[in-house]
């Protein structure tokens, strides 16, 4: 290898991508003639013209774009082997505490277990689950999997996966007490209603009855989606229940208005990044999107 001096290649690069000594000078904090001296130096080690003057400015000779193409892949790997050098420096992840949903958890989350101990086979791994909105605010939880919270200031976002809510009823319910045709018959039905608190997680799916005005007489109200379904199975009512489980698992369930567009609500994947390097986090990433039951 010909080339001694790793300056050498970042002036070369500054001064290609802007096609000027002046110019890569200021971005590199040093004089022009500094840029240009480094440039000729690596003319003379690699044999070859790299620039040519022009009236205004630089212009790469076809030697030097072909440099510049390689230059770049190389300090690209170069900074790339610097994170994952960095990464190893960092305290070795011992212990993850994750927050989700009871119906996450059941249906999604709890399969990415596995392929997180395979890459980290000595983590110990605390999920918590709950119903209500918990605050993030305490920093108590490393990761947070669910709708979209407005409690977690010191965490970093990123979007997984929409949940769809459509309404279903069993086939021997729709035969004793008929299909509603539209909104306004499921106020002659037996609907279930998802928790009495706006504080719930996907209490937002209540929308899907919001057509029917300040209706209320609710012959069932829970907040566990899995007795939710258990209750649409035994005949006893209709209920928002996740499309996508739904067609999966429970094909014998009838969507009640299969022409409608359901409700979305949004999945997002909360971590607090001064307990997590991002490495891991893209591994758990990767985990829930391999493994997740809805479609995106």
């Amino acid at each position: 290898m010909k080339i001694s001096d790793l300056s050498k290649l970042i002036y070369f690069k500054e001064a290609a991508q802007v096609l000027s000594y002046t110019k890569a000078g200021q971005r590199l904090n040093t004089t022009p003639s500094s840029v240009q001296r480094a440039v000729k130096a690596l003319e003379d080690d690699l044999g070859h013209k790299l620039f040519v003057r022009k009236w205004k400015g630089l212009a790469l000779t076809p030697e030097g774009k072909m440099y510049l193409d390689r230059v770049l892949k190389a300090l690209k790997e170069l900074q790339l082997a610097e994170k994952e050098l960095d990464a190893k420096k960092q305290t070795p992840l011992n212990k993850l505490k994750i927050l989700t949903t009871l119906g996450l958890a059941a249906d999604w989350v709890y399969k990415i277990i596995p392929i997180i101990q395979e890459a980290h086979p000595y983590l110990k791994i605390e999920m918590c689950t709950s119903n209500l909105e918990v605050s993030l605010e305490s920093e108590e939880f490393d990761i947070y999997i669910g709708p979209k919270t407005e409690s977690a200031i010191s965490y970093r976002c990123k979007f997984i996966t929409n949940v769809d809510f459509k309404l279903y009823a069993s086939k021997q319910y729709l035969e004793k007490y008929g299909h509603p045709k539209n909104k306004a018959e499921l106020k002659r039905h037996k609907l279930i209603n998802f928790s009495g608190s706006n504080l719930t997680y996907f209490a937002d799916t209540n929308e899907i009855f919001a057509d029917l005005g300040d209706y209320e007489n609710y012959h069932l109200t829970v907040d566990f989606y899995l007795v939710e379904r258990r209750l649409v199975q035994s005949n006893l009512g209709i209920a928002s229940i996740a499309k996508d489980i739904v067609e999966a698992n429970y094909k014998e369930l009838v969507d009640i208005f299969p022409t409608e567009k359901p409700i979305s609500v949004p999945i997002y994947v909360y971590h607090l990044a001064k307990n997590l390097d991002e490495h891991t986090v893209q591994i758990i990433y990767d985990a829930l999107i391999q493994v997740s039951p809805y479609h995106r």
